[in-house]
């Protein structure tokens, strides 16, 4: 009854309807929050016909020359005694309906949010309201500065490495064998010093032929521990107002900025997926899985900014694992493999030593053995012959649960495999392809362990070969 008062005075009084809006236009973006149907209908009733008299019939620009008067009412809200879960869903609205115009006038609220969060994050009714407000914001942001952009491309972009062959074996263009041919090497000043020393020896002393076999002696396992401990190593800055470590990048890097998206939106970003990473460890489960999705969405965005990007994976991949190899709830394993995917296609060969490291406890984990002896079994009756009785129940919860997480960790193992190629050594290639075999239809979605594949395959169905891990 007040929303249609509202409509009917709005259609009586017209233009002079505009001048009341600072009273009466929140409690009706408010009412299309509402979880009772009719309640929100007529909330939208009202609200088109408030655009329809006074703003041409468009609701956003409705929204957004009145987003003074209604974010005023929010932070009184937000800051207040009347704070709710129904509140952050009131500013889901608001931002659905004003798009990315209206979220550089927000940018008090989103601060305000975060010292709730820091408040209220025991509350997890309240934390899902705040995240759904985080998603609906970088939704905005995918909508207005990445509707047309290719992150395959990016992905492309960001990869330093051949995965298939060691420079420069691989080259298509008579022009990369030129170019191969006369590139320049640089050698180390000691060693120039050290034989401007011995100019005037006819041989070298003992000791100088071992410090040169020393010098030269390095293996790619060196040079992979050098790359990730000089990463691991990387300072941050603590800022105690923000509560969350800053990546001071040097000068060069600061001055180029590639991300398609500004400075101060991309910090709000990095501020979410800071919060998002401090609350994935809540001992609620849908807050776990609602920060594991933010994650999962801002990365590809983060990986615009590689200078920013890389500190980050490094800060997270850890508490990612954590969380594939210590939750016992499902769709938690199932969103850490998807996360744990981005941080790779974005990630490429700097992380090559720490998805190394994970095959051995995904191996020896409960829930993955069990799921893989599963399939294994079902794959051996099937070449049995037995194709029916015991197989699959669709009826049954578990089972799907089982076939799905199972399908999810062999498509991540298969992905490592191709997206580090050489990287990855025969022994930890071996656990994967075995872990993976009952999944595949094809071996050359091996990449460049097709060979590997095809060996283990061949033993995998061997009659006398014993597949249980």
């Amino acid at each position: 009854m007040a929303l249609s008062t509202i409509g009917n005075a709005c259609v009586i009084l017209n233009d002079s309807f505009q001048d009341e809006l600072v009273d009466y236009l929140y409690p009706v973006i408010d009412n299309l929050a509402s979880n009772n149907d009719l309640v929100r209908g007529e909330a939208q009733s009202v609200a088109l016909t408030i655009a329809n008299q006074l703003y041409d019939g468009s609701v956003q620009k409705l929204i957004f020359e009145n987003a003074d008067y209604l974010v005023d009412a929010l932070s009184n809200r937000l800051t207040g005694d009347t704070l709710t879960p129904r509140t952050p869903i009131v500013l889901n609205v608001l931002i659905r309906i004003g798009g990315i115009e209206i979220l550089n006038q927000l940018n008090d609220l989103i601060v305000t949010i975060f010292t709730l969060l820091d408040l209220y994050h025991a509350y997890s009714s309240l934390t899902e309201g705040f995240f759904s407000v985080f998603n609906e914001i970088i939704d905005q942001v995918y909508n207005h500065y990445f509707k047309d952009f290719d992150f395959d491309k990016l992905e492309k972009d960001l990869e330093e490495d051949d995965v298939n062959y060691a420079y420069p074996w691989g080259a298509t263009r008579l022009e990369d064998a030129f170019e191969f041919v006369s590139r320049k090497f640089e050698v180390p000043e000691a060693i120039l010093e050290d034989n401007e020393e011995g100019d005037s020896d006819d041989e070298d002393t003992p000791d100088e032929v071992l410090k040169r076999n020393k010098f030269l002696n390095i293996d790619s396992d060196d040079e992979d521990g050098s790359d990730r401990s000089e990463l691991e190593s990387i300072e941050t800055d603590i800022d105690p107002d923000k509560q969350h470590p800053t990546i001071e990048p040097d000068e060069d890097e600061e001055n180029k900025w590639t991300s398609p998206i500004d400075i101060g939106m991309y910090s709000t970003l990095l501020k979410i997926f800071t919060y998002a990473e401090r609350l994935s460890k809540s001992s609620s489960s849908t807050v776990s899985i609602a920060a594991l999705t933010l994650i999962d969405k801002l990365v590809p965005i983060l990986a615009t900014q590689k200078s920013k990007l890389l500190p980050i994976i490094a800060q997270t991949w850890q508490i990612i694992v954590s969380f594939l190899l210590e939750s016992e709830d499902f769709r938690i394993i199932e969103m850490s493999l998807k996360v744990l995917g981005k941080f790779i296609k974005f990630g490429n060969t700097f992380l090559t030593s720490r998805v190394i490291d994970l095959y051995g406890p995904i191996q020896q984990n409960d829930i993955f053995k069990r799921l893989v002896n599963r399939q294994q079994s079902i794959c051996k009756r099937k070449k049995d012959g037995a194709k029916g009785r015991e197989i699959v129940n669709q009826t049954s919860t578990s089972v799907n649960w089982d076939i799905k997480l199972y399908n999810s960790l062999s498509e991540f193992l298969v992905y490592t495999l191709v997206k580090f190629g050489r990287f990855i050594p025969t022994f930890s290639a071996t656990i994967a392809i075995n872990m993976t075999l009952p999944f595949t239809d094809s071996l050359k979605a091996y990449g460049y362990h097709e060979d590997l594949a095809i060996f283990l395959h061949d033993n995998y169905f061997d009659e006398d070969h014993d597949n249980s891990l």
